[in-house]
């Protein structure tokens, strides 16, 4: 195919442009310049990172918003991770039995599911599809229970892909103003929730 002087100089153009760093026309480039198939779960939290209102969010010095170690014989508390993801009010945190943290972050508006390298400190998101993410647990099968207050919900949340299902939503779960607070899995795999405005717990 034969291209003008005009259709090459403006292709020149166009390849030397640098779009903003919260710009779609950035976005559009990058997935473009992917070596790797990319999935709905990652242009999501590509979506989340580049729209995140919170100053300081990626790359910000570390705040008092952070998950910490509490050395279970002498009490020392240490920081494992902040800043980041982790910017924001920090409800829930739960521990994979592969080591792994998954911590519920609420912004305003919306929240997500975070998962911490407790050796490490490093964050990666597992979903930015929530509205108010309460408490947080993990199932028999290693998926990962959230309930979010702002959807009335109790969601099912793979944590490799982002992939969510609702499990349970309204009825029982409907906390005005307050939303659903701990989470819990029995031995027999029944789901229990609990609201923080005192009311008694129920099973889903």
């Amino acid at each position: 195919m034969q291209y003008s002087a005009h259709q090459l100089a403006y292709f020149a153009h166009k390849l030397t442009l640098r779009a903003p760093a919260d710009s779609m026309d950035r976005m559009a480039g990058a997935l473009l310049d992917a070596q790797v198939d990319l999935n709905p779960h990652q242009i999501d939290a590509a979506l989340f990172a580049t729209s995140n209102p919170h100053p300081g969010c990626f790359g910000g010095p570390p705040g008092a918003h952070g998950v910490y170690r509490i050395d279970s014989g002498t009490g020392e508390q240490t920081l494992v991770s902040s800043g980041g993801f982790l910017t924001g009010t920090l409800f829930s945190i739960v521990a994979a039995p592969a080591g792994d943290l998954f911590v519920a972050v609420y912004y305003a508006p919306g929240g997500a599911i975070v998962r911490v390298d407790p050796q490490t400190g490093a964050q990666s998101l597992v979903s930015a599809d929530f509205t108010y993410p309460g408490g947080i647990a993990i199932d028999q099968q290693g998926d990962l229970l959230v309930t979010d207050a702002g959807n009335q919900s109790l969601v099912r949340l793979d944590p490799d892909t982002g992939a969510k299902s609702v499990l349970s939503q309204g009825g029982l779960l409907y906390f005005p103003g307050q939303g659903v607070g701990g989470i819990a899995v029995g031995s027999n795999g029944d789901i229990y929730v609990g609201s923080v405005d005192n009311e008694a717990p129920d099973e889903t």
